[in-house]
């Protein structure tokens, strides 16, 4: 199973093009820290574990269901952290039988039939429990150290760092320089995840690649949120938002993705846009 960005036409000015990766590593704003002692080396390895098994069941425990992803694209051509709109993209996302399945509905509210991995700018999938399964999958042989406690959205959660080196990952970055001409490469990856200590699962995450060198894409950092929503009367813990920025010597980009809408998937489930 592999994590997939899209930077499309990176560094070119035509409408719509944009570049991917996230930003802002470290608990979101306004968490809480507090004097809390610091788990003995036992306690440390047993939360971890217990995070490992829910992350790796996280997609098997998921129900059928489809929800709303909004998608607005931003770029700053000069790095100075000035950031123009580009679009903004409405994506039907289903989840069906542990599968993610997208369809871009509109862009800047006109409907389309792009394929939404190819819609003239970035991209990316896997919120659903595939970043979750190259971050915590054996194979990987991620290394985690503790770092603190904290508070996020009022729930008490532990802090742990990661890294996953190349050898091991199975994070791709693609880039699309002109209409013929894509470029992609498998980085190592690090970044932080903070896990509720209640449910053993993740609220907050992050990922940083690490490009190789003369890649066009020269940063990608992603930040996820995950929150409790409703799907046909029960609580499950769902993406609630993220934020995905890329930087090159060109061109720097920035996607900040929301999910909303969550209803239970049958065969006849539909989405309405007003």
């Amino acid at each position: 199973m592999r994590l997939r960005l899209l930077i499309a036409a990176l560094g070119m000015t035509a409408p719509g093009i944009t570049g991917l990766g996230i930003t802002a590593l470290g608990v979101t704003a306004g968490a809480a820290l507090a004097v809390e002692p610091k788990p003995s080396e036992e306690e440390q390895a047993h939360l971890l574990e217990q995070v490992r098994e829910g992350a790796l069941d996280y997609t098997r425990s998921l129900p059928d269901f489809i929800c709303t992803q909004v998608v607005k694209r931003y770029e700053d051509r000069y790095g100075r952290d000035h950031w123009t709109p580009v679009d903004t993209l409405t994506v039907k996302l289903t989840y069906f039988d542990q599968r993610e399945d997208y369809k871009l509905l509109t862009i800047d509210n006109k409907p389309t039939n792009l394929d939404y991995m190819k819609s003239g700018g970035s991209a990316s999938k896997g919120e659903f429990g595939t970043i979750l399964n190259v971050i915590f999958d054996p194979k990987s042989a991620g290394e985690f150290h503790w770092k603190n406690w904290t508070t996020l959205r009022k729930r008490r959660a532990a802090v742990y760092t990661y890294r996953v080196d190349l050898a091991h990952s199975s994070y791709v970055v693609s880039v699309q320089l002109d209409r013929d001409n894509i470029v992609e490469a498998v980085v190592g990856f690090h970044g932080e995840i903070v896990v509720d200590r209640d449910t053993n699962m993740p609220l907050h995450l992050t990922m940083e690649g690490e490009m190789p060198v003369n890649f066009p894409a020269r940063q990608s950092v992603t930040r996820l949120d995950y929150d409790f929503a409703e799907v046909g009367g029960q609580e499950y813990l769902l993406p609630l938002k993220a934020e995905v920025e890329m930087r090159s010597t060109r061109l720097h980009t920035r996607n900040s993705v929301a999910f909303h809408g969550y209803q239970k998937f049958h065969t006849e489930t539909t989405i309405t846009f007003k």
